[in-house]
């Protein structure tokens, strides 16, 4: 072998010897990387097995989606369909409503007919009555006269013709076979002096306003005829107007009847109730928000029950008005003359209050004469007042106040009378309603 051939030989021996020296270096790295990959292996599994979890769990998912959305819109299906059911119900039951509503509506329809034809019958068979009446009122009977002789009319029969004015008459008369009206009770029926039928109309109207307050008190007209000439149907109350009374009061006994002087010693006895069922009358009046406008003694009427017994009322209300009636300039106005007659003292009646608006003050203030015509008159022998002087005082200041702001109220003053300050005697219930009245 040649020298160059010995060499290149050496070179490769030694070249095979470097290599296998750098392999031998490298198996623990080798080793490593081989362990990596199994690792690697074994995770890419695990996350494969994972994937396949998550897969299984998104269509176990996208399967309960599929299921809630299906039950959700069958739910919403009937829903949908109860809520149809429901609105068909509802409309159904509107319409059975209505019908009942229509059906209700026509029956008040039909019974406010009925109602208005009975309540036009009824007037046509008042008119009727009170027709039948006229041919009895036209006569005016002289002392010689009984009922007996008196112009008679079927189911009507008049007992007496008791008073004229200036405004109207009044006779009393019996009704029989006549239904409604009991044939042994005295009525009285009043002939108004009108001329026109507009003025009849406006008086029935007054009229009216009474009916509509709930006192036994009030007088109020059983019923009206606006025919010229305008007629109404009261109650009888056989002791005559206050008026009377006070005449009867300032008479001498001896020609006074034996009726009469049981009266007068009756309202003597009571004189006390008397004022104060005056004043409970005009309270209940005033609560109702309705003015009298006319208070003076020929328009109390009073009524004897018994032996010891007695009941006034308060009467014709042609001249009444609410009390925002009398607030309109065109509304009837007070004058405080109306109530000066012979009986009544005239200096309570200031000249400086003629021609003001009527107010319930203006009542109370008619009030104040009528107590101090009672009181004036006589002294009864229970006064409401320890002091008969300290009385009139106090029932005077209590009324006719010049001052409107402090004059009494007739409420205030009911009060009064029935116990309410310790200067007046406590008065027993003012007067129940009378049994016999009709």
């Amino acid at each position: 072998m040649t020298t160059a051939g010995s060499g290149l030989h050496y070179r490769m021996q030694m070249a095979g010897n470097g290599t296998s020296t750098a392999l031998s270096d490298n198996i623990p790295t080798l080793s490593k990387i081989s362990k990596t990959f199994e690792a690697i292996t074994v995770a890419v599994s695990e996350v494969s097995t994972e994937v396949q979890l998550l897969k299984t769990t998104v269509l176990e998912l996208q399967s309960g989606i599929a299921m809630i959305r299906y039950h959700l819109s069958s739910r919403a299906a009937d829903d949908e369909l109860r809520l149809k059911e429901l609105t068909i119900a509802i409309c159904a039951q509107e319409k059975d409503r209505q019908t009942d509503s229509k059906a209700a509506t026509e029956k008040i329809q039909a019974e406010q007919l009925r109602i208005s034809q009975q309540t036009d019958q009824q007037t046509l068979e008042f008119n009727r009555r009170v027709d039948q009446l006229v041919t009895i009122i036209e006569h005016k009977p002289t002392p010689e006269d009984s009922p007996s002789t008196l112009t008679s009319v079927p189911g009507i029969q008049q007992v007496l013709s008791i008073m004229e004015g200036g405004y109207g008459k009044v006779s009393t008369c019996f009704i029989q076979n006549t239904s409604g009206f009991d044939p042994t009770v005295l009525y009285c029926v009043k002939e108004y002096f009108v001329k026109k039928k507009d003025d009849a109309v406006n008086n029935r109207d007054h009229e009216v306003l009474a009916t509509k307050i709930m006192h036994w008190g009030v007088i109020r007209a059983l019923g009206f005829s606006i025919d010229l000439p305008p007629r109404a149907l009261f109650p009888y109350w056989n002791g005559g107007n206050l008026h009377c009374m006070l005449q009867n009061l300032a008479r001498d006994d001896g020609v006074l009847s034996d009726e009469e002087r049981k009266h007068v010693r009756i309202f003597q006895l009571n004189s006390h109730l008397v004022c104060s069922a005056l004043c409970a009358t005009l309270a209940t009046v005033h609560k109702v928000d309705i003015l009298h406008c006319d208070l003076h003694a020929e328009n109390l009427f009073l009524h004897f029950q018994g032996e010891d017994k007695i009941f006034v009322g308060t009467g014709d209300w042609g001249v009444t008005q609410t009390v925002e009636a009398a607030k309109r300039p065109n509304a009837f106005k007070w004058d405080a003359r109306r109530n000066r007659q012979g009986h009544i003292a005239s200096e309570l009646t200031p000249l400086d209050k003629i021609n003001r608006p009527f107010t319930k003050a203006t009542d109370v203030y008619a009030l104040g004469y009528l107590t101090r015509c009672i009181l004036r008159k006589l002294r009864s022998p229970t006064p409401i007042c320890a002091d008969y002087v300290m009385h009139l005082n106090l029932v005077v200041k209590w009324t006719t106040e010049d001052n409107v702001r402090s004059r009494y109220t007739a409420d205030k003053i009911v009060r009064y009378f029935q116990g309410g300050s310790p200067l007046l005697k406590a008065a027993p219930e003012a007067c129940l309603r009378p049994t016999i009245i009709g």
